[in-house]
């Protein structure tokens, strides 16, 4: 089998092993791209590979066996059956290119088509691998093409969920594996006992109150971008770059470049910005009233763009919301803690100068302090409404009901409603207030499936932290887990 590989291998050295692994095993890498800063890929080792490093394939810049400037480029007709993936991309270009207007990222966008298509008219893929959900805007381009040729993709998501990672081959799809398994345990009765070890353990605190089972990436990420760890980390680099003259240079000359910017970066904490704008307008919940808790995701990200679709955009989500409202329930929305500290405080494509204003006109809406416990307002709203986010898993874990407007991995599990207007949002809000409630068992089949269906591995920094499994344990099951979908 022919394969492209995308982004795979960039942390991990032993995955890097995995690849080798594979064309031991028949399969023909014909093209990897990726970014080979945080792990270097000794070119030797594959042959009969075409290398290309993410920047110069984002920027289209050829190789002798790559003349993706000689290229042709895509006609009328596809670009036209393309528009559901140009609709996603331009808006992920935030991320990347901020500031650059819309008829400029169509340019950009129609050079990532000309070059997958030169490239796979070139190479004729069997089937292409993204290490996970494609969502850089280069990527996505390629996946969008390529479920538009009929080539079969593949990719990975981490689930949090102890160590494990499911494989999909269509995002909106999602893991078919982990559907029919849960679809055959469901008929069948089952108990906590019948979990494995590490999954019971995870259950079992997520629905004890006592626990505090916030992720370790938000406590770490809190931990991590704070004022003391920022100030560390910038005194730090500079007395590094003591050590070599043409390094503390190159930062003198960017000082005095990005000064006026500086300046007006620094002036956002005394003048009107993003996080004022919040609490000028936030209230405090009572929790005794009927609610639905609205966790807003980071942005730009990939639990909204591709995953939420026209969800990305959670103003619309939470209009959508407000439509189907009981009577006498009231909506509480709460920014996510992660959003102010990496994106700083000013107004961006994501997060504009009106946001939240917006989001408080909506009828029955109301903004709560985002150092309000995520977790209490789990324990008692009537849903959770959500994209794909962490919120909606941790509900249906605790038995409740959780509207997911995305393609969230969890999207099969019990007590989810996949919702996409106001029509469905009434429905379930019925449901919700006969007294719904996901019963233990179908839970418990739930992560029986996704222990059945997945595979205990990592693929980055972050992945490996939850993980207690060696390098070479995990190269050896991700090579199963290939051999399995490359068949």
């Amino acid at each position: 089998m022919k394969l492209f590989f995308i982004g795979w291998a960039e942390s991990c050295p032993e995955l890097v092993d995995t690849a080798e692994a594979l064309e031991k095993n028949g399969h023909q890498i014909v093209y990897w791209a990726r970014n080979e800063e945080p792990v270097a890929v000794d070119h030797s080792r594959f042959p009969n590979t075409i290398f290309h490093s993410y920047h110069e394939a984002r920027n289209s810049i050829p190789t002798p066996k790559i003349p993706c400037d000689k290229y042709p480029y895509p006609d009328k007709d596809l670009l036209n059956q393309l528009g559901w993936a140009e609709i996603l991309v331009l808006p992920m270009m935030n991320k990347i290119y901020p500031r650059v207007s819309v008829s400029e990222r169509k340019q950009i966008y129609i050079q990532f088509i000309r070059y997958w298509l030169g490239l796979i008219n070139q190479f004729k893929p069997d089937l292409i691998f993204f290490n996970t959900t494609p969502h850089a805007p280069l990527y996505f381009a390629l996946y969008g093409l390529a479920k538009h040729m009929g080539i079969k993709t593949a990719f990975y998501e981490f689930t949090w969920v102890c160590n494990r990672m499911i494989w999909m081959n269509d995002l909106r799809e999602g893991s078919t594996l982990l559907k029919e398994n849960f679809l055959k345990l469901r008929q069948g009765g089952n108990s906590i006992d019948d979990l494995s070890q590490d999954i019971r353990t995870y259950y079992e605190k997520h629905i004890n109150p006592e626990v505090d089972t916030t992720p370790f990436y938000l406590t770490d990420g809190l931990k991590n971008y704070s004022f003391a760890k920022k100030l560390s980390r910038k005194i730090s680099n500079f007395f590094k770059s003591l050590v070599e003259l043409k390094i503390f240079l190159k930062k003198i000359r960017s000082f005095f470049i990005n000064l006026p910017d500086m300046t007006s970066r620094l002036s956002f904490y005394f003048r009107y910005n993003l996080p004022r704008s919040y609490r000028a307008l936030e209230v405090k919940p009572d929790l005794n009233k009927k609610f639905v808790y609205v966790p807003l995701h980071l942005q730009p990200e990939c639990t909204t763009n591709p995953v939420g679709e026209v969800f990305q955009d959670q103003i619309f989500l939470i209009e959508t919301l407000s439509d189907a409202l009981p009577e006498d329930w009231i909506i509480y929305v709460k920014e996510h803690p992660f959003q102010w500290l990496y994106y700083g405080n000013k107004f961006t494509e994501d997060r504009y100068r009106n946001y939240y204003r917006r989001i408080a006109r909506i009828p029955n809406v109301y903004l709560v302090p985002p150092e309000f416990h995520s977790l209490h307002l789990i324990a008692k709203t009537q849903a959770v409404a959500t994209v794909s986010g962490t919120a909606g898993w941790e509900t249906v874990l605790r038995g409740k009901p959780a509207l997911v407007f995305g393609h969230a991995w969890y999207k099969y599990a019990p007590g989810v409603f996949r919702v996409k207007n106001s029509d469905d949002c009434r429905k379930v809000f019925e449901i919700v207030e006969n007294g719904f409630f996901v019963p233990q068992e179908d839970t418990v089949a739930f992560l029986l499936a996704l222990n059945n269906s997945t595979l205990t591995g990592y693929i980055d920094k972050d992945s490996k932290k939850v993980s207690k499994i060696t390098p070479a344990e995990n190269m050896q099951n991700f090579l199963d887990a290939f051999l399995l979908i490359f068949r």
